[in-house]
């Protein structure tokens, strides 16, 4: 992609504007691969919204370590970051679930109890913040409907199933060549959608 080329090129050079350029290119795809990758559970403690923001924030400060030159492994790239994000919330979100002794307070400590409950209460999602992840999870889904079978179906195992092209070529019966290039075609499909340009 000869954009892509460009954008990046500028980007390597400090313009601000055009890194901001290709991480916007696939905030939606990632949004989409958040919602697809992260459990219930972990979604209605914070949303794929959240952790989107987060991998946009760390892609920032670590754009100097890539080395890639294409949109394929720019992409790569990004839900490498992504992946990690959302393994790093499900381990912290697992971690603090469990019951900690130091965390029960006595009940003839109401200032500890107010504390808490003031802390529990600042933690929840805004409501207008999750009508906005429900929306964005049904931008997905209907995006998703809209795509071909096979485009369909190579998301679902790459991202849901989280299997790999050669893996892929197998279920699909097609070279891991053809299942790369499908992918691709797949993505920028999606992307489309999401955009509202398809």
């Amino acid at each position: 992609m000869e954009s892509f080329a460009i954008e990046l090129g500028q980007a390597r050079e400090g313009s601000s504007e055009a890194l901001s350029g290709l991480l916007g290119r696939y905030r939606n795809l990632l949004l989409w691969t958040a919602i697809q990758s992260m459990n219930s559970d972990l979604l209605a403690k914070a949303g794929a919204s959240d952790v989107v923001q987060e991998t946009m924030l760390e892609a920032v400060r670590d754009f100097p370590n890539f080395c890639g030159s294409s949109d394929e492994q720019w992409q790569a790239w990004l839900r490498q970051i992504l992946a990690n994000n959302v393994a790093n919330f499900d381990r912290r979100y697992r971690r603090t679930s469990k019951r900690a002794l130091n965390r029960e307070l006595s009940i003839d400590d109401k200032s500890a109890v107010r504390r808490d409950a003031e802390s529990m209460v600042q933690r929840e999602p805004m409501p207008d913040v999750q009508v906005i992840e429900k929306e964005s999870a049904e931008a997905v889904r209907s995006a998703m409907i809209r795509l071909p079978v096979d485009y369909r179906e190579i998301l679902n195992l790459r991202y849901q199933n989280q299997l790999g092209f050669a893996e892929i070529a197998v279920r699909m019966s097609r070279s891991e060549n053809a299942v790369r290039k499908l992918w691709a075609r797949a993505l920028h499909a999606m992307q489309s959608q999401m955009d509202g340009k398809a």
